[in-house]
Order: C-alpha cells, then structure tokens, then sequence
C-alpha cells in the first residue's frame, strides 16, 4: 500500500521573496504555489489593448495600469497575477504587489477559464476596494463585467456584439467592445456533429 506524500507548503515570505528572483510567475494558494501557464497571442493582444486604452484614458491621474507581471494580494495566503489590474491607492507602495485594485480584467482562454471565473473571481469580489471585475473571452466576442453594489451585492451584465458600449464606473470611461477585439482574429466555431 502507498502513502499518499504530504503537499510541501511554503511561507508567504518564501514566495514573496523567490518570486522577486524567479523567471517563471507563480500564483500562491494557502501555502501551494501553481506556474502561469503560457498566453496566445489573441490572449496577449486583448490585454495589450486594454492596457492602452485604459493608460490613455487614465494619464495625468491618481491611476495606475498594470498587467501580467505584478502581483494582486487578495487576501492574507492568496495571490495571483491578473492580466490586467487598475489601482488608485497611493498606500500601495510595495513594488511588487498590489493590494487596493478598484478594476480587475481576466482575458479567459479555455485552458484557464475555470479557475479564472470561479477561484480568482471570487477571491477578487471579496477585495474591499475593487469595484468592478471584467471577464472577456478571447475566442469569442464576449465581455462580462461584475459590478459591485454593497460589500455583499455584485451585479453581473453580459456584452455579445461588437457595437455594445460599456460604461466603467471605477475609471470613468466608456469603451465599445468592438475597441476591446480590434485586429483580433477568431479561431473557426467547431460545428457540433452529434
């Protein structure tokens, strides 16, 4: 009969301190460590325009932008690198993690979509200071954006065409999907043969 092996946890302090060092990005989960994956280029294009348009947008303000490689702390044992993230904090002075967004974006691929709209979307809407989260796909066009309305109360609208506008309150800008999926390519709709 085999033992099942105990999981190896690490100290917040261990990961925060290897992950300054290291070339590939972790998130830490209670303890566990788990590598990013790898981006397509859809993936990275999407997120890429968001940061411009959101960096544009947000010049000569108390914003900051950020993407990809930063650290969000969303609670004492969880963090996680989303792909794009807005803050407004000056108290957010650590150089490597962000703990006040007011704006998080996740560009969903079908490799991460399940942690991405279940694990980490729930540890965001649990941040005090975040007051919206977006959710868009990169295979198709499709952006959901939570809405914080109280500290309990998240409203949710969907967004499937590209003449849509939506209205960010947390940054004060209004953007058309179509400027979201500009130049982005879909991969073929697989038919369903059943």
């Amino acid at each position: 009969m085999t033992v099942p092996q105990e999981k190896l946890l690490i100290s917040v302090e261990d990961y925060l301190e290897s992950e300054k060092h290291s070339n590939v990005r972790y998130e830490y989960l209670d303890g566990q460590v788990f590598a990013m994956a790898g981006e397509s280029k859809r993936h990275n294009r999407i997120a890429g325009k968001l940061v411009q348009l959101f960096g544009n947008h947000l010049e000569n303000t108390n914003y900051d932008v950020y993407f990809e490689s930063v650290k969000m702390k969303t609670s004492a044992t969880k963090y996680y690198y989303p792909d794009v993230v807005v803050t407004c904090d000056e108290n957010d002075e650590d150089d490597y993690n962000i703990e006040n967004a007011v704006l998080v974006i996740e560009v969903l691929s079908p490799s991460t979509e399940r942690i991405d709209r279940a694990e980490k979307l729930i540890a965001y809407k649990k941040m005090p200071s975040l007051r919206e989260c977006i959710l868009t796909y990169e295979n198709r066009v499709f952006v959901q954006i939570h809405r914080k309305i109280d500290a309990e109360t998240w409203a949710v609208e969907n967004y499937y065409d590209l003449e849509s506008m939506i209205k960010l309150d947390s940054i004060d800008y209004e953007i058309s999907i179509s400027e979201v999926y500009r130049n982005i390519v879909f991969p073929p709709v697989e038919e369903d043969l059943s």
